[in-house]
């Protein structure tokens, strides 16, 4: 009787350790895929910011986050591809109505619409990123410990030029 009940809970001690680690792998998945898709609205909304924004700063803002965002987007595709994830290659639906609101979205009313997008596009990535700072996986903690101040800094600076904006104009 013993033996059974040993074996049984031996057999259920390597299920539920394998129900951990898929588990974890999920939280992988979801996390990159996630991620890439974030990066890809970031690049999306700075190449209509680069021909729509009324602004210098703003073209400039949005020039160098496009350039960055495409650089995270290679990583996380080069860790997808290691990881055996899914890339995908749409946006999210809300990412994708966001896009297409600020498409809709001229002049004034254009820079605005996009720094609010931009603000809270890099809050989302910031949390994500705190997240997986304390992932069990190596390669996402590192990622996201690599990152996380870039993003604290892209939204700081968003924010400034959030404020400039959204003054009068003389």
């Amino acid at each position: 009787m013993k033996y059974v009940l040993l074996t049984l809970m031996g057999a259920l001690g390597v299920q539920v350790s394998y129900l951990g680690l898929g588990t974890q792998s999920m939280r992988t998945e979801k996390f990159v895929q996630c991620q890439i898709q974030s990066e890809m609205m970031s690049i999306q909304e700075s190449k209509l910011a680069v021909n729509r924004g009324t602004s210098e700063e703003i073209r400039n803002y949005s020039s160098d986050m496009m350039h960055e965002h495409e650089l995270v987007l290679n990583e996380l595709k080069d860790l997808a591809i290691a990881k055996n994830i899914v890339i995908p290659f749409e946006l999210s639906t809300n990412d994708a109505k966001s896009l297409t609101s600020l498409m809709d979205q001229q002049g004034d009313d254009f820079d605005k619409k996009f720094i609010d997008l931009v603000i809270m596009d890099h809050k989302r990535d910031i949390k994500a990123l705190e997240n997986a700072t304390r992932s069990k996986d190596p390669d996402i903690q590192v990622f996201a410990q690599h990152y996380l101040p870039i993003y604290i800094n892209h939204l700081s600076e968003a924010e400034d030029l959030g404020e400039k904006i959204k003054q009068p104009k003389p």
